[in-house]
Parts: C-alpha cells; structure tokens; sequence
C-alpha cells in the first residue's frame, strides 16, 4: 500500500475521537507547551516545599511527623505496624526469599523469567542483554526528545526494571522476615534511580503509564518500609517530592492517553488518584484526585465489555485492567472516596471474565493477544501467569464472591485488605462473545477458538485461531509476542497471522499492518454453528479477511470424546488456489510419517494427521524444514519467525511449528485431527472419513433451533 493510502486507513481505524485527542497531543508537542508544561530539571531545583500546601512544614523532622499524624490517609494496611498486615501465618514463602536474596545481589526476574544479573545498582539506561543492542537513548536529553520508534530500539526493555517491581518483592520479604537488609536494598535502589534520572530526563520520563506504575511502587514502599525508614527521616521527605514530580508528569499527555483508549489511560488514572489520596498536603492533589478518577471512570466505561472481555483482546493487558482497577478502587473506598457504582460493575466483569479464561487448578491462562509480561501488583510468590491472584482479590472487592480455595495466591488480596466473599466457584461460560473468545471444555482436554467483531483495533492478527490443552499443559498454543520493536525480523512480528493457529489464504495476511499496534482492513469474525451431542461438541467460525479475493474463510472445531480434537478449514469462493494452515506444538521428540505427525509429550503420545486436495505437511523449527515437505513458499514474511515462541516477553525460544498447505482451484477443505494416543475410535470414524459429517451435525443443531 502506499503510505497516503495507509494513513487514511489507519485514520479510518483510529476514529474521530481517537485522532482528536492524538491531534491536540502531537499540537502540544510541536507547539513546546508539553515541554513548558514538563520542564527538564534537577531534584534540588524542584524541592518538596514548592509542594506543600501552606502549613505544612518541609523540613525532614516536621515533614514526617506531619505524615504519621492520626489524620493522615489510609492505605490498604497500617504502615506503622510491624509484620504482615495481617495473615497469613507461618514462615515466608521460600520463592520469595530465594527471589528477595537474588535482588541482594543485583539479580532481576525481568518479565517474571529466570534471574538476570545487571548489578546493584544497575544500569538504568543499558538493555538487560548484549543481544538487544545499544539502545540509542540519551538519559540528558528532555523526554520529547527521546526517539521511542527508532529501529530495532525496545523502550519496554528498559522501563521493565524501571517499574520499579522489585520494591514489591523487598517490601514484601522485609515484612515476612523484618530483616532491615531488604528495606536498604530497595532504598539504595531508589536512591541510585533518582540519581540517574533527574527530572523529565531521558526515557524514563516519556510515557505517563511508566511515571505512574512507578508512583503506585513508591507509595506501597513508603507505606510497607515504614518501620525501617522511621529512623531516616530525609527519606520520607525524598519519596514524598518524587511522587509530586511523578505526578506532576502525568496531566499534560492525558490526551495521548485518552487518544489509546486502553491501559494507558488506566494506569495513568491509577497513578494521579494514589498520589492525589496518599499526599493530601500537596497544592495540586485535589486536581489530581479529579482527574485521575475522571480517567478511571472514562475508562472502564470504554473499555470493558458487557461479557467481562478487555478492549485490548490481550489475557496480559485484561489482567492489567483489573490489577489497576482493584488497586485504585480499593484505595478509593477505603479512603470514603469510592469509585461509581459502574466501575466497581465493570470491574466485576473483568473478573468474571478473566477467570473464565484460566484453568481453575494452575491458574495458567493461553498467551491471548499483545503481551509484554505487564504485572503490576507482584505480591505473591505465584508464576507469573497464573492469574488467580488477580481474580481472586478482584472477585472479593466487586463481587464479594470467593472462587479458589486458601493458597499462595491469597496474599495479593491480604495486602488489600481483602477477605472473605461467599463461596462458589469460577464462571466458566461457553463464550465470550464481545471479547472473540469461545471454549470446548472435556474433563482433561479443552480448547479456545478465537473469533472476534472488532470494536477497537485488533492487538493481532489471530482471527480463528485456535489454543489446545491437554491437562494443565498447552499442546497448541499462540507464539507470544518477544519484542514489540526489535531488530528484523522480529519487529512485532509475532503479531502476525502467518504465525498463528490460523489458515491463510494464497499465502496472503487476512489483515495489513499499518504500524507496531495498527491493523487495517479487520477480519471480522462471525460463530455461525455450535452443537453438543453425545461425545462431541463443536463450533464454526468464519471471519472476512479475505472479502478482497473474493473468498471467506470458515473454520470448524470439535472436541471428540474427550480424548482428540478435529478442525475443518475451509476456503469458499473460486479464487482460492492455496490454503495453509500451521500450528505451534512443543518442542519434543517427533517422528514423521507422510501425512501423520506423531509427539512425545510428557502427557503422553499426540498423533496429528491431515488430509485435503493434494495435501502436504511440513515440519518447521526455529525457522528452518526439519521434516516433511517445504510448503508455503510465498507466505508474506517467509519462514524466518516460524518454529519461535516467546515463553516470556524478550525470550525466545524454539518450538515445533506443523504447515500444513492444500491446493486446488476453487473452494479448498483441509481437515486436521489430533489424537491423544490411540484413543480414536470407531465411532468417530465418520466424522473423520466423510467430509460433510461435521455439517450435518451443525445444519441439524441449527434446525431444531
């Protein structure tokens, strides 16, 4: 496409509201009123008495018995008190010790993986990895200065230790154990941060979302450090003024906020309100407190879908939306200032939502969407993917429902405060519609097929695709997301469709990219079938991304007899020459068989087989052929990026990727069946040896509707 052509359909994409507010962004930019608004400085020229309110003393003494008067705010546990701030008994998780001790050393878990070492203190403005470059950002510079596109440049790598996570995990031991050594690691920390970064210098000032996740951080450590800092009076004035100037940051690019219409505007209502409601003595913080919340109900009134699905069709961010949610209402309520009625009901939505989508057992849930790891309220020692944490406080706060039984994942909703909540147990609906998302349940296997009418711009081109489960483990599953903007290949490119669960067309995406987060031309997505019957339940699917060919895609989906999986692809429409289907399985011994695949799970032996009009299969790790035959030769984006998964956001790892390509002229069907050891059996014979069977069941299930 040519780039006018582009950028009037990522106009068209955006909408009006959205290039409105983007608009009065970039004029505020380009006009220097962001800058005046948000002058590069140093800490000493911003000292916390041109803060305060008249009255309030600014001297390090005066200043922190101002703090510790009776009057002061409340947070979501007294600060003053030693120990937890309540419950649970018993000795400190192990894991967090284990990961506290690492931090010690100048180890970090980035994006919850493996400890990587980058020194205590670490480099602020280096990348985590020699792999990932130089990265080409000035730490002198003002932040509008800062190039957050230029080539191969990932800001998320840098802003992941700059969230400041671990004042959590330090908090966090330091209140299992009470052992001082924890508190003045995360204060020399701190300290080495704000020595690094003035303020509205560099990168670490150029996004509100980061300035804000920070002041959350800030204020949980002042509040759960209380006891050791007691005796450093300086260092209660010194986390009051960054809060102000983290504050202070954040209402001039509201507009760019508002312009995303997703977390962004979330996170940055959550930072404004926390700062707004802890530090009352400050001159703005009544602007604040109004305008986060303007923010936050802005949002979750946009944002979440009436069947609990996030706008951003990403498991990473939805779990994102509730953490803010759960943490600013929380704090709201407590403080007599709570949230409206409506965005405590959206926020039980997401809840209901995101549990719908985990497995009850592990708490693990399917890489849905963009996900750059975002975890903002690590307060357990849990993976970092289970996301029972997260539901369950969400569940107490809104809906005053408790679905899990006692576990680690308790902790998050102790240090809210939360408790309680009638017993039951997780929503687990047939779908959620709004959100795409739709779910074949068996007592040992399941699957999740994406199918979406997009409200808001796509996150990735996955329309139809499918994740499958056996046990608590993933056997087809989506790639992730690795980087957001790395050097090529992988510059978001595990967005696109060509790496998904999915099928294409004559080698071609169902939807362009017109930027890192842009799709244009959306596939919509339509459910036109859904049948359970005795040993089989099914769904059919069918998206438009390929109305340009004159073609429609449609996908069928039946879970067998609790024991395999069958999938129908079918091209309708006489343009239609090649269709491709791939699938992302483990990484495990195989063996190859013409037009059988066989796997060595730990679960057990996985037979894939496939059959279609002159149907080949090929066998893809790590980008190179490894067995059968190459196929797909002209895909958009060859097979560099295929056989890659990305366990966590900046790792990459390899895995087996199954291509599987028919062709003829005209309407194409390629069916797939995978098999859990030798558990195929006569009686779904017919559904694999004739072609219309499945369709029959739908045509028959649609009839008596």
């Amino acid at each position: 496409m040519t780039r006018l052509k582009t950028s009037l359909l990522a106009a068209r994409e955006l909408g009006p509201t959205a290039l409105f507010h983007y608009t009065v962004y970039r004029l505020g930019l380009a006009s220097g009123w962001i800058r005046r608004r948000t002058p590069g400085t140093e800490w000493s020229r911003v000292p916390l008495e041109s803060w305060l309110r008249p009255g309030v003393p600014s001297d390090p003494q005066g200043y922190a018995a101002y703090r510790a008067r009776p009057a002061r705010p409340r947070f979501f546990f007294d600060g003053q008190s030693e120990g937890l701030p309540r419950g649970p008994a018993g000795a400190a998780p192990p894991d967090l010790l284990t990961e506290a001790d690492e931090l010690l050393t100048g180890s970090f878990r980035l994006f919850g993986g493996a400890p990587v070492p980058l020194g205590r203190p670490p480099d602020w403005h280096a990348f985590p990895s020699p792999l990932h470059g130089t990265p080409p950002f000035d730490a002198k510079v003002h932040w509008t200065r800062v190039p957050l596109n230029a080539p191969a440049a990932d800001a998320r790598l840098l802003w992941e230790v700059s969230r400041f996570g671990w004042v959590f995990v330090l908090a966090r031991a330091y209140r299992w154990t009470g052992d001082t050594k924890y508190a003045e690691a995360c204060w020399e920390l701190i300290e080495s941060w704000r020595r690094a970064n003035p303020p509205n210098h560099g990168v670490h000032w150029a996004s509100g979302q980061e300035v804000s996740l920070r002041i959350l951080a800030l204020t949980f450590a002042g509040h759960a450090f209380f006891p050791a800092w007691s005796e450093y009076l300086r260092r209660v004035a010194e986390l009051a003024q960054m809060v102000a100037v983290h504050a202070a940051r954040i209402p001039p690019t509201l507009e760019y906020a508002r312009a995303q219409a997703n977390n962004h505007l979330l996170s940055e209502g959550a930072g404004l309100l926390t700062a707004g409601l802890m530090y009352p003595e400050f001159l703005e913080s009544a602007d604040w407190r109004r305008q986060g919340r303007a923010a936050l109900e802005e949002g979750y009134a946009s944002q979440v879908f009436d069947d609990g699905g996030y706008i951003q069709h990403s498991a990473n961010y939805h779990r994102m939306a509730l953490s803010l949610g759960t943490w600013a209402a929380r704090l709201a309520e407590i403080n007599g200032e709570p949230l409206s009625r409506r965005a405590h009901e959206a926020l039980g939505r997401l809840s209901r939502g995101l549990a719908a989508q985990a497995d009850p057992s592990t708490g693990q849930i399917a890489c849905f969407g963009p996900d750059d790891a975002s975890h903002v309220l690590p307060f357990t020692s849990t993976d970092s993917r289970d996301v029972r944490p997260a539901v369950a406080a969400g569940a107490r706060l809104f809906l005053k429902e408790s679905w899990y039984p006692a576990g680690a994942w308790d902790e998050t909703s102790i240090w809210l405060g939360l408790g309680g909540g009638a017993g039951g147990e997780p929503p687990q609906p047939a779908s959620l519609p709004q959100a795409g998302l739709h779910f074949l349940r068996g007592r040992h296997i399941h699957a999740t097929l994406r199918c979406a009418r997009f409200r808001r711009r796509p996150g990735h081109s996955d329309q139809l695709h499918i994740d499958l489960w056996w046990g608590s483990e993933p056997v087809a599953f989506d790639p992730g997301s690795y980087l957001y903007n790395g050097p090529l290949p992988w510059r978001n490119s595990l967005a696109n469709g060509a790496v998904h669960n999915a099928s294409l067309v004559n080698g071609q995406e169902p939807m362009r990219a017109a930027g890192p987060f842009l799709w244009v031309d959306r596939a919509q997505g339509t459910i036109t079938g859904r049948f359970q019957e005795k040993g089989v339940q099914a769904i059919r699917a069918e998206h438009d991304g390929y109305q340009r060919l004159g073609v429609t895609t449609v996908r069928s989906l039946a879970l067998v007899d609790q024991a395999a999986w069958l999938v129908v692809d079918e091209a309708r429409g006489a343009a239609a020459r090649r269709l491709t289907v791939g699938w992302n399985l483990p990484d495990c011994e195989w063996t190859w068989g013409g037009d059988t695949l066989r796997l060595a799970l730990a679960q057990g032996e996985l037979l894939i087989e496939w059959k279609g009009p002159q149907a080949v299969g090929g066998l893809v790790r790590a980008g190179h052929w490894i067995g059968g035959e190459q196929t797909g030769d002209t895909i958009a984006g060859g097979i560099e990026t295929w056989g890659w998964r990305s366990p966590r956001y900046s790792s990459l790892a390899p895995c087996l990727r199954l291509v599987i390509e028919a062709r003829s002229q005209g309407p194409l069907t390629l069916a797939s069946r995978m098999v859990l050891g030798d558990a195929w059996t006569q009686a779904m014979d017919s559904l694999w040896t004739d072609p219309e069977a499945l369709q029959r069941k739908f045509a028959a299930a649609a009839g008596e509707r």
